[in-house]
Formats: C-alpha cells, structure tokens, sequence
C-alpha cells in the first residue's frame, strides 16, 4: 500500500510539473504574440509607408507621425556627434561666433538616445520640413544632372571646410582624406544626396530656416545640377529645377549645407 501511494505521488507530481511547463509555454507564446502584432500591426487611418525624407521603404505609420529634430553641440571634431550614421538628413552650417561647423540632424521613425553631445530632441511635424521628390537609382535621376561630382569641397574660412568623396554610390564625409566614422555605429558617415543651399545670411543655429529664395546646388549620384531653392513663411523649403518643378534626387539620407553666397565650392 506505501508503494502504490507513493507511486500515485510521484505520478501527479509529474502531472503539476508538466502543466506548469504547459502553462509557462502558454503565457510565453502569447506574450510573443501580443508583441508581434504589436509591432507589426498597421496603424488605423491615413499612413505611409515610404518615408517623405529619404525614399525609402518604412514600416507603416501615421503621416502625421512626427520626426525628431537633433540638436548637437558645438564640438570640432564631428565623430564625437553620435548617431549621424542613422539621420535621414544631416543639416550643417558654419557658426561665425563660435568659429565652428554646426550640426543638426532629422531623424524620421527613430528617436536617438539622449548623449553628452547632443543639446535637444524635440518633435517636429514633417511638414515644417524640407520637400523632397525621389527616383530609385542615379540612371533615373533627369538630365539636368550633367555633371561630374565625385569629390566635393566647401571652405568655410581658412581653417575650417567640409568635403565628401563619391564612392560605390554614396558620398562620403571626409576629413584630412580619412573618412568620417560615426563612433555608436562605427560605420563611416555616408549619404546619397549632397544639398548646398546658398543664402545671403547666415545664422549657424537656426540652419535652413532663412526665409525667401536663392540658389542651390544639388549632388546626387555621382553628377550634380544648379537649382533654387524656396522657402515662403510656414511652407516647407523646396528645391527646384529651371522649370519650377521639384527636383529629384536619388532615394537614401541627404547631407544639407548653408552657405553664404560666394563661399568657395570645388566640385569635380
């Protein structure tokens, strides 16, 4: 009678084990779950999925979604500026006081992490920003695109200037000829489109808000084109072809520079 009661024990203390592994399987599988839909689902109402700032394909969100705008510090040496490699558009511009480039970056679907080296995130509604129009590859791109750019240059001043070299189809941000590293990611800071906006003046911490019009150049692919640029009170800056159209530029991340008019520019 001991042994049959102890083997009845031992029977259902395999049966508890048994439903409690069940029960931990049930409760894991749908946590997964409830994540994954959670993630994946497709947001109720009037969503994009190709992000308006690069191009390229995105998981679905709201086009009211806003994109976060990343203030940096004024630091030198722009490899201590982290996240740049992952910005959809870099925004760069000289600060006379400081004697220093400036940085911003827009950032469409993720939020960096808050570093030393970075004095704000802030929200802003992606219709406060640049309008872009977009082709998939360079053989797309229109033949106002006549023009060899595959090494770019800006002077700021004596001391200070920007460049970028064109290779496997990005441009490369360069200093002393070594490229530029972003250290989070450790990838080298490469875009697909390079943007110099002129302006008559400058003001380093309010980049690409000057109102009015003027001249731009437009790298993308490997070539460049002269175009102009606008920007009426609250709408968007827009860059344009001879035509007043909307000028495309290859889908990917764009580097943005300001400059006052008759800053020197090598393109070759």
């Amino acid at each position: 009678m001991q042994f049959k009661k102890n083997h009845e024990e031992a029977f259902n203390y395999v049966i508890y084990f048994l439903l409690t592994i069940f029960i931990i399987l049930c409760l894991y599988t749908s946590y997964k779950y409830i994540s994954y839909k959670r993630y994946y689902r497709v947001p109720q109402g009037n969503v994009i999925d190709v992000s308006p700032l690069t191009g390229e394909k995105i998981q679905p969100v709201l086009n009211n979604t806003p994109a976060n705008e990343v203030i940096y510090s004024e630091i030198q040496n722009i490899e201590e500026l982290h996240y740049l490699s992952t910005a959809d558009i870099i925004y760069e511009s000289y600060n006379e006081d400081f004697q220093l480039p400036v940085y911003k970056a827009i950032f469409f679907g993720n939020r960096p992490l808050k570093t030393d080296n970075i004095k704000s995130i802030t929200n802003v509604p992606l219709n406060a920003l640049a309008e872009f129009s977009f082709t998939p590859s360079p053989s797309s791109l229109p033949k106002c695109y006549d023009k060899n750019a595959e090494l770019i240059f800006l002077e700021f001043n004596t001391k200070d200037s920007s460049s970028f070299v064109f290779e496997e189809g990005k441009y490369f941000h360069m200093r002393d000829k070594v490229k530029d590293i972003d250290r989070i990611s450790n990838k080298p800071l490469s875009v697909s489109n390079v943007i110099i906006q002129y302006v008559k003046e400058e003001d380093g911490s309010q980049i690409n808000k000057t109102l009015s019009s003027g001249n731009a150049i437009i790298c993308s692919g490997g070539k460049f084109t002269k175009a102009t640029w606008s920007n009426n009170g609250d709408n968007p800056t827009k860059l344009l072809d001879s035509s007043g159209e909307n000028i495309k530029l290859v889908n990917g991340q764009s580097w943005w520079i300001t400059v006052k008019e008759g800053t020197a520019v090598i393109i070759n």
